[in-house]
């Protein structure tokens, strides 16, 4: 793995890099446009810059430099040798995946369950932890937090404890008139609504209900709250 460099703060590459003009470079191929950013963004996660890049991997300043434009492609031959200077994989640096980790097991995770790189990582350090770590009182373990999310992803069906936490982190608004839609069935009640109040409607009574949008997503929050107490009392009554 490369071995990190310190540098007195610099804007990063990603934020200079221009995809329009990029494109008019690479005369419209989007591949080269995209692998010219994956090379900027690695460059910048690593904190690196083209002159290492360059002096590590003996690539011609003038070509590291068109790389990074799109108004070149490597061969085969240095996008390998890129991949694993980064230790990322050739389909990252290509742009035909997201997932970087070049771990056999860890690609069938993430093509099994749609988890990233770092999501994968941080389970695998919580694992690890679990095997050497002793419950303390009022120390929540490694082997605590992997039993909360089995627990909690085995009960989403019914809790939808995750789905109330999405909605409200995820949420998104129209950018015209900035109204919440909570599904296509309340949108056209939604269209009622102003920037300081929200209308929806309550599915088992059917009636509307007004709240201040101030308020509004809260909702997700103390639906998210409900169910967990629900939970919480099916755990009491399996211990009892």
């Amino acid at each position: 793995m490369t071995k990190l460099r310190k540098y007195e703060k610099t804007e990063r590459k990603i934020d200079l890099f221009d995809e329009k003009k990029a494109l008019e470079n690479a005369k419209g191929n989007v591949s080269m446009v995209e692998f010219a950013r994956r090379l900027c963004l690695c460059l910048d996660e690593r904190n690196l810059n083209e002159a290492d890049l360059c002096r590590d991997l003996k690539l011609g300043k003038a070509s590291v430099n068109a790389y990074v434009k799109a108004e070149q492609i490597p061969n085969a031959d240095k996008i390998i040798k890129m991949a694993n200077y980064f230790n990322v994989s050739t389909d990252y640096l290509l742009g035909l995946s997201n997932f970087k980790s070049t771990k056999d097991d860890w690609k069938i995770v993430n093509k099994v369950t749609g988890l990233n790189d770092y999501a994968i990582e941080v389970l695998n350090e919580f694992k690890k932890n679990a095997k050497n770590e002793k419950e303390e009182d009022n120390v929540f373990t490694s082997s605590q937090i992997l039993k909360t999310i089995n627990y909690l992803i085995s009960k989403e069906p019914e809790s939808k404890v995750f789905e109330y936490i999405g909605s409200y982190l995820w949420h998104t608004y129209d950018t015209t008139s900035n109204l919440y839609y909570v599904n296509e069935s309340t949108k056209e009640l939604e269209l009622k609504a102003t920037d300081d109040v929200k209308i929806i409607r309550d599915k088992q009574s059917g009636e509307d209900l007004i709240i201040p949008s101030s308020q509004f997503n809260k909702l997700f929050i103390l639906n998210m709250e409900e169910q967990l107490y629900k939970l919480e009392e099916e755990i009491r009554r399996k211990k009892e």
